[in-house]
């Protein structure tokens, strides 16, 4: 069997920068960022510091990894990979989202900004049977001792390929 696609995880990335000199966030700014359905509360006088912090804290709770830091675009990545993986981004303040520079996030819960993360795709010599939603198959008929009774499941990056007599 040959590899096609190496699943990846879900991503979001900020559109610009945070200014370095960004400031304490001021009362029009206030509000909250939720990340698969977990919220944090971003307050008046809250540092960017601060609001760095707790929202990589509430990343910590979404088994999402946070990078960013003043001067730099911030990301969401998930730690796993597939089509299971999901990342929806919700900020109530525009004004706040255009501060962290998440200028496009969508205000509206549950819809938000989302990110699905890919399946690894694999091509196998006999046409096999796909099992789920996420197994994804190119059979390629010159390559190799698969039968028709093969079948193949995908879970981001872990592939399991079974056939007769108990082979896996």
């Amino acid at each position: 069997f040959t590899v096609d696609q190496v699943g990846s995880p879900a991503k979001i990335s900020g559109e610009t920068a945070i200014k370095k000199d960004a400031g304490a966030i001021t009362a029009g700014e206030t509000g909250s960022i939720a990340i698969n359905g977990e919220e944090v509360k971003i307050e008046e006088g809250d540092t960017m510091d601060t609001v760095l912090g707790k929202v990589r804290e509430l990343c910590n709770r979404c088994n999402v990894t946070f990078e960013g830091a003043a001067g730099s675009t911030i990301s969401f990545t998930t730690q796993e990979e597939g089509t299971s993986q999901a990342i929806n981004l919700c900020c109530d303040n525009i004004a706040l989202a255009t501060k962290l520079g998440i200028n496009t996030v969508t205000v509206t819960k549950p819809d938000g900004k989302q990110a699905l993360g890919k399946e690894t795709k694999v091509a196998i010599g006999a046409p096999p049977t796909a099992i789920g939603t996420n197994a994804k198959i190119a059979p390629d008929k010159d390559k190799g001792n698969f039968t028709t009774t093969t079948t193949v499941v995908t879970d981001g990056n872990m592939v399991t390929i079974t056939d007769r007599d108990g082979f896996e």
